[in-house]
């Protein structure tokens, strides 16, 4: 998995777990702080949240820390 399939793949989780918990764009991004074209970007996987940004969203969200940590291992495996 290249990073740029990293960002995609990372960006559907986000998108699933906000759809997941029924809440908009415009009510995550008011709840961590950031955009809401940011939160657009980062679903789309045209970029990467901050670290603390994804920190905020890992929290809010619930999301899986050892789903992320395979995608990652994944995405570093294919670009060594």
């Amino acid at each position: 998995m290249t990073r740029e399939q990293f960002k995609r793949s990372y960006g559907q989780y986000i998108q699933n777990q906000r759809n997941i918990q029924e809440l908009s764009q415009e009510e995550l991004a008011y709840q961590i702080g950031i955009s809401t074209e940011a939160i657009g970007r980062i679903e789309r996987g045209i970029t990467s949240p901050s670290l603390t940004s994804s920190l905020l969203l890992e929290e809010k969200l619930h999301l899986n820390h050892t789903y992320i940590k395979k995608l990652l291992h994944h995405s570093s495996d294919s670009e060594s």
